[in-house]
């Protein structure tokens, strides 16, 4: 070794052995391969299944249906069954099925290309929560935590259904990455673009999008300003970026409500907003939602299984 480095100061070169530079250009090419193969295998469990199956029961036919019928009739404001009005879910995600039937559909069969529209949201989601846990813990930290989503029991059955909370899962994930470029990033203009997301989490499944949201965005903006304080800013919060992100929200969220008002009537108001959105809250919409008499702890019981087999990790983590 030491006649190699007298050889190399003797000839002016400043490269080091071949043989020094191996071992670690080996390992991130490891690394990298590891990572590949893992990623590779998380779409592929994502894709797994979609097209060589019929509908499941009981969301998959009724869903499939409306976007049928939409995708066949072009009325994009009010979901319909069966041609009656079913306005459980706002139309979001029927709209983006029934454009994958009628372009996918004679390739895919129409069940195949609905389903698809499961299969987008998943990606798109997992694109959003790598971009969004880069932002707060770093690159390692975001392909481990996209990993270990992406093969998640809650993930995979979810995102395997027609199913409009697919399209809600991405949209929360979105805002949040856009809340958070702006306000740990410095990137204001994507204030807009959350309002976009907020918008579009509400038109997916009505309130409990933006409900979702407030929670972990009410921590991102403490945290930024905090950090504006701690810099010594002086001057509003991004009030005019979030004033723009606020009319991009109800414009989307009011213009549908009020479109529904109007073409359907003050019944179909009365259910979409009463029984469906207050009624499923409060737990007096009868057979609507899963806050029901005898299952308190629904969500909690369902929050540990679908967190398998990582949930363990997960929890270790935390500690």
């Amino acid at each position: 070794m030491t006649e190699k480095h007298e050889l190399l100061e003797e000839t002016g070169s400043t490269e080091a052995p071949a043989g020094e530079e191996t071992a670690p250009a080996q390992a991130t090419a490891g690394r990298r391969l590891l990572t590949a193969i893992l990623l590779l295998a998380v779409v592929a469990i994502c894709a797994l299944g979609i097209f060589n199956r019929d509908l499941w029961t009981p969301d998959e036919p009724r869903v499939a249906a409306i976007a049928l019928e939409m995708s066949r009739s072009g009325n994009l404001a009010i979901p319909k069954l069966a041609g009656q009005p079913f306005v459980e879910k706002p139309p979001l995600y029927f709209i983006a099925a029934a454009g994958l039937v009628r372009g996918l559909g004679p390739q895919l069969g129409n069940t195949g290309a609905a389903r698809c529209t499961s299969l987008i949201f998943a990606l798109l989601t997992l694109l959003a929560f790598f971009l969004l846990a880069r932002r707060l813990g770093g690159k390692g930290f975001a392909l481990t935590g996209t990993v270990i989503l992406g093969t998640m029991a809650g993930f995979v059955e979810n995102f395997h259904w027609i199913r409009v909370d697919t399209a809600l899962t991405f949209f929360v994930v979105a805002a949040l990455f856009c809340f958070a470029e702006a306000y740990l990033g410095g990137r204001r203009r994507m204030l807009p673009a959350a309002g976009l997301a907020v918008g579009c989490a509400f038109l997916s499944k009505g309130p409990i999008g933006p409900v979702l949201i407030a929670i972990p965005w009410a921590g991102l903006l403490a945290i930024g300003l905090w950090q504006r304080r701690k810099d010594g800013a002086k001057d509003l919060f991004l009030l005019r970026w979030h004033l723009y992100a606020g009319i991009i929200f109800f414009l989307l969220a009011g213009g549908w409500m009020l479109l529904l008002r109007l073409a359907g009537g003050p019944e179909l108001w009365h259910e979409w907003f009463w029984v469906n959105q207050v009624g499923r809250l409060n737990g007096t919409a009868t057979g609507l939602g899963h806050l029901r008499p005898g299952k308190p702890w629904y969500y909690l019981v369902t929050m540990v299984l679908h967190t398998l087999p990582w949930l363990p990790l997960v929890l270790v983590w935390f500690g």
